[in-house]
Formats: structure tokens, C-alpha cells, sequence
């Protein structure tokens, strides 16, 4: 089971607060966005699946289910999903071998060097990533890094058509 985020969209754009938006700013190489619609949710019992059709904004072969529970959707008032409805979602994989479906604590290959959770290098961390530092710092020349990420935040969201109900 993967920890993620689930996003509601709503015409085009993602509902988020700003508490998100800073939240998902901060996401390094270890979160996947994937998005797709609901395939079906129980509102009694809080959860269901999801049908992702896009893994990273590449399309997917065959649509993969993803499960969700509704504590992990971000979106106003009730916490449920409607049958077909498009949504956009995070991800994380495993901090031990890189892979999905679990985390480090239930993987199966023996403890990893440490590495950076941002770039995987094993030479430093995450506090100290040259990469990482790299891709904040361009273009802002004394602008906060809020301001770069929230542009970069707009374009990674798969578009979908509007709902074509007149």
C-alpha cells in the first residue's frame, strides 16, 4: 500500500489549499504523480479505488488500480470520490530499494546505503544536494523558491477536457 495524496480536479486545475501547495512544493524524486479517475468508492466504509491511466504524464498501457481511503483525500467538506470523477495524485516509493507498493519497513532487499532522497546520490544527502539547490535557485535571484515551485506545480498536472454536460 502506497502513502499518497489524492487530489480532486476540477476543471483542468487541482483543488488545493495553501497549506498543500507548500506541502507539494517540497515533493523530491521519491514522490510519482499519477492521475486517472475513480473507478469506484464506498462512502460507508471510506474508501475504493482508483483507475490511474498516467504515471509521471506519460500514459499508461493499461490502467493500473491504485487503492484509496478517504483520509488521504485533500479536498473541501465530505472526503468522497464519485464513480468517473478525474483526479490527479502523489505517491511515494519505497526509501530502501526505490520500488512501489510498500515502504521501507516491509521491503524485502536488505538495508541500502544511504543515498539522497532527492537525486539517490550515495556521496550526500538531502539537506546538502547539489541538484537540488541547482533547481531552486535559477531564475530566482532573490524571489522566495514559493513562487518558482508554484509555477512548476501548474504545468505538471495532466489537463483534462471540461465536462462536456451543457
Amino acid at each position: 500500500i502506497c502513502d499518497f495524496l489524492v487530489f480532486v480536479i476540477h476543471q483542468g486545475g487541482c483543488a488545493k489549499t495553501e497549506e498543500e501547495e507548500a506541502a507539494s512544493s517540497e515533493e523530491d524524486s521519491s514522490s510519482v504523480r499519477g492521475s486517472g479517475f475513480c473507478k469506484w468508492f464506498n462512502v460507508r466504509m471510506g474508501f475504493g479505488f482508483l483507475s490511474m491511466t498516467h504515471r509521471e504524464g506519460i500514459c499508461l498501457d493499461s490502467p493500473v488500480d491504485v487503492f484509496v481511503h478517504q483520509s488521504k483525500l485533500h479536498m473541501e467538506g465530505f472526503r468522497s470520490l464519485k464513480e468517473g470523477e478525474a483526479v490527479a495524485f502523489t505517491f511515494k516509493r519505497c526509501f530502501n530499494c526505490g520500488g512501489p507498493n510498500h515502504h521501507a519497513k516491509e521491503c524485502q532487499l536488505p538495508p541500502q546505503p544511504k543515498k539522497c532522497h532527492f537525486c539517490q546520490s550515495i556521496t550526500h544527502m538531502v539537506a546538502n544536494c547539489p541538484i537540488k539547490a541547482q533547481q531552486l535557485s535559477p531564475g530566482s535571484q532573490g524571489k522566495s523558491t514559493a513562487s518558482t515551485t508554484g509555477e512548476e506545480e501548474d504545468m505538471s498536472h495532466t489537463p483534462f477536457p471540461p465536462d462536456s454536460s451543457d
